[in-house]
């Protein structure tokens, strides 16, 4: 299998031991160390793509190879956010994984994406040993579930099962912390992140603990940074008219509002599953959201769903997706068409096709 590396140049390159543990590795390369003509002598289908800057998608969306798999960094200083953070999300969207050694950005991705490595931690022991070409190496938890995901990569296997150990790992390990002095609010919110993750009932204890804490350090936000989140659990739990009333709690400005009474209409109307996509999607959990989306739309034709699914595709980096489910009676104002067309051309753009993004734009 050829590997290549999308980096950022001559900058230090963190990932070195990693790519040591590619499986079935016979040939890899680095650009723009390599020129990317080297590119043309690769077999697109026996290559997988690293990517470790946003910047080259273009050139790894128009090489089209077998699989790509995303290693995204925080912003650096010299960089433009937006831009950034929208490229690391197409890319993502296209990525059989995506790494990480950011847990805020892990996070993120989790309620995003199915495929997700925390490529951290802070078990020094080593938990696997493995030789490679002739050297012994001590893996720790996030190397060894690396290179057990990339495997999977290669065969084109889920890693669900990597994903909820890693899970585990990281509530054991925030479970660990609780008694933490002046830490308690921040450890007990990820606590309850990864107890919902994993689906457990704890979540809901540990997001009160952590609220409560939040409001004895002052923290004026604690409704919507802290509290809103007690919704996506009560959500989980199959409590959607409770889960509705707990974000109409946490609803302080017009648009907050307006959201809240939005969401009692539909309870009003009965369209529950759209109230439930909703409320996931407005605790940023666009995967639970595309879900029942999806679900909804394979037994119901429901424009209001269809759009609805549109904008979580959009959230998530899925441009392509997105694009296939819009109408022409979606179309009906000048703003809609020229956003519809605004899509069109960010996609042709991305995936290199210069001629027609320009006549979309």
């Amino acid at each position: 299998m050829n590997y290549v590396c999308f980096t950022a140049g001559a900058q230090d390159f963190p990932y070195d031991r990693l790519l040591q543990l590619l499986p079935d590795c016979e040939n890899l390369l680095s650009i723009p160390a390599d020129s990317p003509s080297a590119l043309d002598s690769l077999d697109p289908q026996e290559t997988v793509a690293l990517v470790f800057h946003p910047y080259w998608i273009q050139v790894v969306n128009r090489f089209a190879p077998r699989s790509v798999v995303s290693f995204m960094e925080p912003c650096p200083q010299d960089a433009d956010p937006e831009l950034w953070e929208k490229l690391w999300n197409l890319l993502g969207a296209k990525s059989a994984l995506v790494c990480t050694p950011s847990e805020k950005i892990y996070l993120e991705q989790c309620f995003r994406r199915d495929s997700v490595i925390l490529l951290t931690s802070e078990e020094q022991k080593p938990f696997d040993v493995c030789q490679i070409k002739g050297k012994t190496l001590f893996l720790r938890d996030y190397e060894m579930f690396f290179r057990d995901a990339m495997e999977r990569v290669l065969r084109n296997r889920s890693i669900e099962d990597l994903t909820k150990k890693q899970w585990h790992l990281r509530k054991k390990y925030y479970q660990s912390l609780t008694d933490k002095v002046n830490m308690q609010a921040t450890v007990l919110f990820l606590l309850s992140v990864y107890q919902y993750l994993l689906g457990e009932k704890g979540a809901r204890d540990s997001l009160l603990q952590s609220f409560e804490y939040s409001l004895l350090a002052g923290n004026q936000d604690s409704l919507q940074t802290h509290y809103r989140f007690l919704s996506a659990i009560e959500l989980q739990a199959g409590e959607l008219e409770r889960a509705v009333n707990t974000y109409g709690i946490t609803a302080l400005t017009a648009n907050e509002k307006q959201t809240y009474r939005s969401l009692l209409s539909l309870l009003q109307q009965e369209k529950h599953d759209l109230a439930k996509a909703e409320l996931f999607r407005l605790n940023e959990d666009y995967r639970s959201a595309v879900s029942i989306l999806r679900t909804h739309l394979h037994t119901h034709s429901s424009n209001e769903a269809r759009r609805m699914l549109i904008q979580s595709h959009l959230h998530m980096g899925q441009m392509e997706q997105a694009l296939r489910l819009i109408q022409t009676s979606d179309l009906v104002s000048l703003e809609d068409r020229n956003n519809f067309f605004l899509l069109e051309g960010t996609v042709s753009s991305m995936n290199g096709d210069r001629h027609a993004a320009i006549h979309h734009f």
